[in-house]
This record gives C-alpha cells, sequence and structure tokens, in this order.
C-alpha cells in the first residue's frame, strides 16, 4: 500500500433494497486541516462507529461483497447495519 491519502468509497444504500441503477455512492479521500473545498467539493468529518473491510474484486463483484460483509460478517461479530437510514463506508486503500 502506498503511504499517500487515505482513499474511501461512501455506500449511501443498502443493495438488498436499493437497484443498482439507483444505488448512491461517494469517494473520498484524507485531507488536511487547511484543505479549501471549491466548487462540488465538499468536506465531510466522518465521526462515530464504523466497520471497514478488504475487498479484492471487480465492480462485478462489489455487490456480493457488500451482501456478505453487510448479512453475514458484521451479524456475526454481534453488529446490526442501519442501512439505509446511515451511510456506510468502504475502506479503498492507504
Amino acid at each position: 500500500m502506498s503511504s499517500g491519502p487515505r482513499m474511501f468509497g461512501i455506500a449511501q444504500d443498502n443493495p438488498n433494497i436499493t437497484s443498482a441503477a439507483q444505488t448512491r455512492y461517494d469517494a473520498g479521500v484524507e485531507v488536511d486541516a487547511g484543505f479549501q473545498p471549491s466548487g462540488e467539493i465538499a468536506v465531510q468529518t466522518i465521526r462515530g462507529r464504523y466497520a471497514r473491510t478488504r475487498f479484492r474484486g471487480t465492480a462485478a463483484d462489489i455487490r456480493g461483497a457488500w451482501v456478505k460483509f453487510l448479512g453475514w460478517t458484521l451479524p456475526a461479530a454481534g453488529y446490526r447495519p442501519t442501512l439505509p437510514r446511515t451511510s456506510a463506508m468502504s475502506f479503498l486503500g492507504s
């Protein structure tokens, strides 16, 4: 992994409820406190509790991995995802 800024993907919808055509997804990158956004770029501070997992595969494989993560991995660890009321974050790199 690189030593550059961390990159994130934020899924806004539960793939078990929302069709692929309607699914919303935000891409993000870590910035320093002095960063000044402009245009369509915004800054969002991520707080609270969140889960992350590693994924390797193609875009076509993401849905299955996401469903497994939400439907099996988190519940098996004693957590209950709150989608679609809250966003879910997936770590993309570092």
